[in-house]
Formats: C-alpha cells, structure tokens, sequence
C-alpha cells in the first residue's frame, strides 16, 4: 500500500534559485543564538514561493524557508518561540471530523523533538490547536543538566502532521556542550559542526501548489492526497560539497526530516578507478552521546532520528563523497547517488586538529540500573486487517494501532507517575517497521529478541523491526503533563498510531481541600450524571485506594475503599443528589491523590 501524500516544498530558499548545481558549497541554515539566557524568535507560518529547480511552487514554510532556522542555547536557557500561523483558512474546518485521516493541514503547533522538556501549558505541548490566523507564544524552558547534542522542531497536530512535515516545515535545535574542560574534552569544543537535515516532498506537477486531503473513501484511503514524490535533499540541495582546510575535523549533524523514508550514509574514496570506504567517527544518536566514539564507515538514519559524526579532512589524494542510500518505510532501496563532495582548500589548521579521548555524559543520571526499576508494562505495534475496507473506508482510522487502540484525543492510554522509572517490553507484530518515538523523556536500549545490548544505547526514536521484540527503560523524573508515543512513520501517526500518555505529579496543592479553590478546575464535567466513574490509575496495584465524594462545603457524601489489584473503574451513584457542584477525590494513601470537580444538572 502507497501513500502518496502531496505537498510541496522543494527545498531552497528564494535566494538559491537551482538545486541541479551540483558542488555549490553546503547551504547552512539561519541561526539564532541565546541573548541574556533566552534564544527569542519568531516563526511565520505562511504559504510561500520556492524553487524546485526551474519550477517555482507555493508551499508551506517558516519564514519563507526551508529548513527553518537552527536555535543554539544551553542547558539551564529559555526558548522563546512566538508562533505565527497565517495559513490560510481550513477548506474543511467545519466538515464532518473523519478522525485518524489527514484533514484540516493548516492547523498546527510545535514539537520540540528530542528535547526533555514539559509538555504542558506553552511547552512542548502537542495537544494544541493553532488554527489558521492565529498566534501562539511558546516558552520551552530547559533543565540545567538537559543533554547536549542535536534535536530538532516541526509540527505535531495529528491529522496535519505528515502534510505538514512534507512542506518543508522543520528546522535544528543544538544544545550546546558544557564549556568545561571537566564535563566537555577541549578537542571536542574545538571542532565546529555542519548541519544536514534531509527532507522529501510531493506536489502537484500541474497546479504547483499543494493539493488538499480528499475525503475519506475506500479510493482514497491510502492516497489522501494527490501528487508526486521528490528525492531527498540535504538543506534544500541535491548534491553539494562541503570544504575543509587541510588537518581540519568537523561534526556533521544529520536530522532525518523526511515523513516515512530511511537513509544509509557512507563515506567513500575514490582513486583510479578503485572504491575503498574511509572510516570516521560515529559519536552520538538521537542527540546522545555514546560512552565512546565507534568507528564507522556507515551511519544509519531512521526517519526522525540524528545522527552525530566527526570526519576529518581527506588526508591522501583521490574523490572523497559521502553516498546518500535511501530506502522505504519497508527498508527497500528507492535512490542511491553521491550526494556531498568533500574538498580540502585554504591555509592548513596548525597544530592538526585531534579527536576527542572522551565524550561527554549522555545522561547526567547515567545507566538506568536494575534496582530503580519501579514498574514494567507491555506495548504492541499492530496493522489490522483492510479485508473489509470496499465496505466500510473508516476502517484505516482504527487499524493502525499501539496496544490494540488507535489515537483517541480522550482516551489516555497510559498513566505513569513522576518519579517513576520502567522497563518496557515493546512488540512489532506488523509485517511493516515502526519508528517508535516518544515525547518528553528520552529511553535507553537494553534488549532486542532476548540479546542483551553491550553497552545500553540512549534513543528517542527506536526503528522497531517487523515481527521483533524490545525492552526499553525509561525515568519519568521530571516533568508531569498529557504528552504522546507514536510511530514516526507520520502516514502512520496520523491514521491513528499514536497513544497517549498522562505523567500524573506525586502531589497537588488542590488535592487537600478543592473544595476551597474551585478555581482550579477550568474544565469541570457537566452534565446531567446518574453516576460518576473513576479511573484509577495501574500504577496504584497492590495499594488501597479511598475514592471520596465531596460536597461544596466539603462534608462527604460517600467514601469507598477500593483494590487497586482488582478494580480500575470505580463507581458512585449520583442519582439522588440534587443540582450543584461536587468534588471526586481519589486517595492512594499519600502516594497519590488526585481531585476533579463535577457539575450535577438536573
């Protein structure tokens, strides 16, 4: 099954009109670096002409480029980010909602990818909806031990998602390394980087503008929207070249922006007629440094993910290029071509430049041991069956799955607790891979199909392989808030695999007396209500749970004590209470407590 979902950027900005000039100096993007402890920028969200070699396309972009700028700050720095969206308005904003199938594209928000941050309030928050004309500030607040090294933003509201990224809507984060020689090797602050984010794209080769979502039919279940594919390219560029001056080492950061494609990339020397490999150093994935640099003459980039490598300049004569290998969601090979040029120009760097002996932490808490474990659970990666899908189209909103439930913006799929750290046993059953990606906490790579990995390897997105099995562990620390887990295949995503996750604080300063600060609760459950159910959360088995009713002045109505082993849904009968407002609270015997507030209409 092909998806063919159309939109356009093609990738240059306005002032690089030819992407067919091959070996024109690797464009970097735009950079904005903190001021006073806080990077500010603003993105503009707007349809905009770009260039796709003779052709000239509208296309959706930030700042009428692509890729958006890159933003450099440090651990313990505020990103500030006010968000424009001038799209234009939504052809079907007031359809009927078709749920997990694209629709509604020129809605939106910001996900910054990789970053450990809240996803709550102005932070990463996914669950926003920015609609067309509208305007959002976004404060990303990160930790003073937040993890160097390179991540990325693009858009997340689900069901725009893949439209989105394909217009060419992404752009670089670096978090910088700690300038002490105690934390960061000298060698390594020394080296200056080059960024490569990759992207492909479609469009419509008639109207050269971007095609909007068809409605869902069994025709068009799988082709949403119209158009053709592009190659991947590198910054907006098909081939370029990248110069260094003689004894020079540079950090080449790759960022896969693409929306379901996979790439190898391979350094290669070319002399006489004879192709030999040359071999750098891999330092880091996802934007996580290894304990030790390894050796390599490939690296492997899953849509989504990063890649760090430091390479040196060509020492000997001959061509020296790095190969672009791009394969399918189902890990074919689709292209293959010399995709950057490496030239040595320019005064020699004396003394030469070394390596790096050591790497910096890529997690100042270190390996998750075996004793912090505190909870483990089970997480499956399914396709259902289309069988039926002449009869009944809707059947693909349900059938990407993640523990048998496609995406439900109200249905929380799974509760985990601050403070909490797990082991997770992670299945693809599906005869596709998956890019399992999740927001806000970054997981360690222990096991795949019962083989123990040798070191454990840090990722936020993991390419789960067809018919394979993983344990992953994670620290939920830091952060609490509704945040997502997906597969960043985002076809994939935006047909429904994706689940959601609630990370519930310890503790609440409403959960005492709520009674008395009923402020508190914006969004209260209204309703003409008979009964009231309670979910209680998986993480309190094994404990005795109160779930108390309360009335404005906070005499209790009713209390009952529950086995949290046994009972995951809790009921009290409303029927006999007059009109008002009411309190729930539920008690896990202070390691939990959590309150809503209920409106009775009557």
């Amino acid at each position: 099954m092909k998806c063919c979902f159309a939109v356009l950027c093609l990738l240059t900005s306005l002032t690089f009109s030819t992407i067919a000039l091959a070996q024109e100096e690797l464009i970097q993007p735009d950079e904005v670096r903190a001021v006073g402890g806080v990077v500010s920028d603003t993105l503009t969200m707007e349809i905009s002409p770009i260039t796709i070699g003779t052709e000239t396309i509208m296309s959706r972009l930030y700042n009428g480029k692509c890729p958006g700028p890159t933003w450099r700050l440090h651990p313990g720095e505020l990103l500030r980010v006010y968000l424009r969206n001038q799209l234009p308005p939504n052809p079907d904003q007031d359809s009927a909602d078709q749920g997990n199938f694209p629709q509604r594209i020129n809605t939106t928000n910001l996900h910054v990818h990789g970053l450990n941050v809240s996803p709550k309030d102005s932070s990463d928050n996914v669950l926003l909806s920015i609609l067309p004309g509208t305007n959002f500030q976004f404060h990303v607040q990160l930790p003073d031990d937040h993890a160097s090294g390179t991540y990325w933003y693009h858009p997340h509201h689900h069901t725009s998602t893949m439209a989105q990224v394909v217009s060419g809507l992404a752009g670089t984060i670096i978090v910088e390394d700690v300038n002490d020689p105690l934390v960061t090797d000298p060698a390594l602050l020394a080296i200056d980087d080059r960024i490569f984010i990759f992207s492909a794209f479609q469009y419509d080769t008639v109207q050269k503008i971007l095609p909007y979502p068809y409605r869902l039919t069994a025709a068009t279940a799988f082709v949403p929207i119209g158009g053709i594919e592009t190659p991947v390219f590198v910054n907006g560029m098909m081939q370029a070249k990248v110069t260094f001056r003689p004894n020079e080492i540079q950090r080449w950061r790759f960022i896969n922006a693409t929306y379901e494609l996979n790439m190898d990339l391979r350094w290669l020397r070319i002399n006489d007629g004879d192709t030999t490999t040359v071999t750098h150093q891999h330092i880091a994935v996802d934007g996580l440094y290894f304990g030790s640099a390894k050796p390599a003459t490939q690296v492997s980039v899953t849509t989504g993910g990063r890649a760090d490598v430091l390479v040196k300049a060509p020492p000997e004569s001959g061509r020296y290029i790095l190969q672009q290998i791009t394969r399918d969601r189902g890990m074919k090979i689709i292209d293959t071509r010399d995709l950057i040029e490496m030239r040595v120009a320019g005064d020699p760097i004396e003394p030469p430049m070394i390596m790096p002996s050591r790497l910096p932490l890529p997690i100042v808490d270190g390996t998750i041991a075996d004793s912090e474990i505190t909870g483990t659970r089970d997480i499956v990666f399914a396709i259902g069956s289309f069988a039926n899908l002449a009869q009944d189209s809707s059947i693909i909103t349900r059938s990407f799955t993640i523990d048998n439930s496609p995406f439900d913006h109200d249905v929380v799929n799974q509760t985990i607790q601050a403070g909490d750290v797990e082991e997770w046993t992670i299945k693809n059953t599906s005869k596709s891979p998956h890019p399992f990606h999740i927001h806000v906490n970054e997981f360690q790579v222990t096991e795949k199909n019962g083989v123990k990995y040798d070191p454990p390897v840090w990722h936020d997105v993991l390419l789960l392989d067809t018919m394979s099995t993983y344990k992953i562990r994670h620290r939920f620390l830091k952060f609490d808030g509704k945040t997502v887990m997906h597969c960043h295949y985002l076809p994939h995503e935006d047909w429904g695999m994706m689940n959601l996750i609630d990370i519930l604080p310890l503790t609440s300063s409403v959960d005492e007396r709520p009674w008395e600060v009923p402020l508190a609760f914006p969004n209260p459950v209204v309703g003409r209500i008979d009964r009231v159910s309670v979910r209680i959360p998986e993480l309190l088995s094994g404990r005795a749970v109160t779930v108390m009713l309360h009335d404005v002045t906070g005499q209790v109505l009713s209390s009952s004590v529950y086995d949290a082993s046994t009972t995951r849904l809790a009921s009290i009968d409303v029927s006999s209470f007059p009109a008002g407002t009411y309190y729930v609270r539920v008690d896990g015997g202070g390691v939990y407590r959590e309150s809503d507030m209920i409106v009775i209409v009557r």
